[in-house]
């Protein structure tokens, strides 16, 4: 192989690899939360805090569904996250992924009957 073929098989092996780079870049900032929203209740089981390097801790709640599954919702600011407290939640769809993302936005004073939320 020449110089020049050379040259040429290393500058597409870099734009290929600037392109991957862009894609993935471009994949994880247009991951957002899209489309339409939906909203269930919930029993609020336990919630704990992910410290970030910058700003406040991020809650995080588990919280049993009326179905029975239990999942991990984000609890947004202003929503009191205490444990056996009925949890309104707003589930999102992530728009490349199709991931569910669950939202903590309000709670209220309440109680679980028979797997059920209950409020007071």
């Amino acid at each position: 192989m020449n110089k020049e073929g050379k040259r040429k098989i290393s500058w597409l092996f870099g734009a290929v690899s600037v392109l991957v780079l862009i894609a993935v870049f471009l994949y994880f900032s247009f991951n957002l939360p899209s489309g339409a929203v939906t909203e269930t209740v919930g029993i609020i089981e336990s919630v704990g805090g992910i410290p970030k390097k910058y700003g406040p801790t991020k809650i995080i709640a588990s919280v049993r569904l009326n179905d029975g599954s239990i999942i991990q919702a984000h609890v947004l600011p202003g929503a009191i996250a205490q444990k056996e407290r009925v949890a309104h939640i707003r589930i999102l769809r992530r728009f490349l992924s199709g991931t569910k993302v669950y939202e903590v936005y309000r709670t209220e004073q309440g109680k679980c009957i028979n797997n059920q939320a209950q409020l007071l």
